[in-house]
């Protein structure tokens, strides 16, 4: 897979055997690039990137799900990778626009964002009725000057 273009990333899975980690070395050895996946503890994580793993990545609400705190093992592994490895932390399991906040402030390298959350994030209740108060007060202020405005086109949102 990796020689059909210089961005592709293999992905290999953690397992419990340590088959997965002697994958990722054998493949670092012949420069390809890693993304260590399916992983929720610090140690994992750590193994990984030891290994050679280009990136490592976590799954942060399956950790939470497990009962561990992610965004204290994002702080955790974040300076340890950058002192002693080149791997870069990828945090996916994303729910809510929230947990985009806390894994971005936590310290992560990349954060994988779904489609549907991806949509909800420029989304605020305030900023939508912050937005009807600048309309009606702009259609007040036509109306009370009887203003005529030149028709304009409107964009339609992504």
């Amino acid at each position: 897979y990796s020689s059909w273009h210089p961005n592709v990333v293999v992905k290999v899975a953690m397992d419990r055997h340590g088959i997965g980690l002697r994958v990722v070395k054998q493949l670092s050895d012949e420069g390809i690039k890693t993304n260590m996946t399916v992983m929720v503890t610090f140690n994992q994580l750590y193994l990984a990137a030891k290994a050679g793993a280009t990136y490592v990545s976590l799954f942060f609400n399956r950790a939470r799900d497990a009962g561990l705190d992610a965004v204290r093992t994002i702080q955790e592994i974040v300076p340890v990778l950058e002192r002693d490895t080149e791997s870069r932390l990828i945090c996916g399991s994303i729910r809510k626009p929230e947990d985009v906040e806390e894994i971005v402030t936590a310290g992560a390298h990349v954060v994988t964002i779904t489609p549907k959350v991806l949509q909800q994030m420029p989304f605020h209740q305030k900023t939508e009725e912050t937005i009807a108060e600048f309309d009606e007060s702009w259609k007040e202020f036509v109306a009370k000057n009887k203003l005529k405005l030149p028709r304009q086109n409107v964009v339609a949102p992504i």
